[in-house]
């Protein structure tokens, strides 16, 4: 490759935020050999079929869900990743956790670890955040479904962690109790919530 082709090429992954798609790539009249040439040196790496992120930079700290926002647009960030985005709990979850419609089967192969959960199309309301970012728009569950999400999930998560989720919870000054009663009413863990509680 020449050059002056490498130099044009980093120069668009930069100017769109370090990360391209297929399409983007194609749009400028760069080439599946040029792509495998970068992803051989290193220069760039396979985000998901058909994305790439520049190598060369230090990435942000939420990364990973930005990426899975890019590969789809329409996941909604759940459970144990969104309590950590919410601050209720200080370690970042070795899995993304990610929610879709159940009618969205497009395939989410990403190069780390992620725990997908699908969620009727009632389930997406009122419930999400969206967090802006320069690269995408990212959305994740509100806190107090995280919290009755990670509650419904205690058995995968843990006992110790979700009770860790309620504690800081309840001491934030943003909770709102009946909304997280009334999420819990709708997913049927009434009972289950007040153990917690």
């Amino acid at each position: 490759m020449l050059l002056t082709t490498y130099e044009n090429i980093i120069y668009l992954f930069k100017k769109n935020n370090n990360y391209m798609n297929f399409d983007m790539l194609k749009e400028y009249g760069i080439t599946i050999t040029q792509i495998n040439e970068l992803l051989d040196r290193n220069d760039i790496y396979k985000i998901s079929r058909g994305w790439y992120g520049l190598s060369m930079i230090e990435r942000c700290d939420n990364y990973k869900i930005i990426e899975l926002s890019l590969v789809n647009p329409k996941i909604v960030i759940c459970n144990q990743s969104a309590a950590f985005y919410h601050g209720l709990i200080d370690e970042e979850p070795k899995e993304v956790s990610f929610a879709t419609k159940r009618t969205d089967r497009s395939k989410m192969n990403v190069y780390f670890s992620v725990d997908r959960h699908y969620f009727s199309a009632a389930s997406f309301g009122n419930d999400i955040d969206i967090l802006k970012t320069d690269v995408t728009d990212v959305k994740i569950t509100s806190k107090d479904k995280t919290v009755c999400d990670c509650i419904r999930f205690d058995y995968q998560i843990g006992k110790g962690i979700t009770e860790s989720i309620v504690e800081r919870y309840l001491m934030c000054e943003d909770k709102n109790i009946s909304r997280l009663q009334y999420y819990a009413m709708q997913m049927r863990i009434n009972k289950h919530i007040n153990n917690y509680l």
